[in-house]
């Protein structure tokens, strides 16, 4: 796979809300995105949820979604989830109310193609104060359509700081 980033926006925000979406990042000039997050602390220590938008822009909350994840704590032992028909790529990434955040980095591929289903690669390292985890993620969203951006939302309370997201085409 090719490595060069074209660098398309960053959005920063979230702050004192429960959902975020990032909008219109997607289109047929590339077939593979990145997406780096910086994510901020929450109100709640809790996982974040991810959902895509349509190619109208509404979130996509129908059971369509499959993924995979293996959570890596460094203070226990490894976890495995699995879930088919979901409303949503669950455990997606996590904001604790204390210690420092954590990020993610993600891979989309074809979101843009309305005759392919949308695959997402996604790991992340977070640290809640005492200890460090990470997590790794695959995800599809099992409707062949347009995609143009997506949505974050947190499974109880707020952000309390702002998550800043850079998303950058693949060449």
């Amino acid at each position: 796979m090719a490595t060069n980033l074209q660098f398309i926006t960053q959005v920063t925000g979230g702050s004192g809300a429960s959902t975020f979406s990032i909008d219109n990042v997607f289109s047929d000039n590339y077939d593979v995105y990145y997406a780096s997050f910086d994510v901020g602390t929450g109100s709640t220590g809790t996982s974040s949820e991810l959902r895509l938008l349509d190619s109208s822009g509404t979130v996509i909350s129908a059971s369509e979604y499959d993924m995979a994840r293996l959570g890596m704590p460094t203070n226990t032992s490894f976890s495995e989830n699995r879930f088919t028909s979901a409303d949503s790529i669950e455990q997606f990434n996590y904001s604790f109310s204390s210690g420092i955040g954590g990020g993610n980095s993600v891979y989309f591929f074809n979101p843009y193609d309305s005759s392919s289903f949308t695959f997402i690669v996604n790991q992340g390292s977070f640290w809640n104060g005492s200890n460090a985890f990470g997590t790794k993620q695959i995800g599809v969203h099992k409707s062949a359509e347009t995609i143009r951006g997506f949505h974050l939302l947190r499974t109880s309370g707020t952000w309390t700081a702002d998550t800043t997201i850079s998303v950058y085409g693949v060449k």
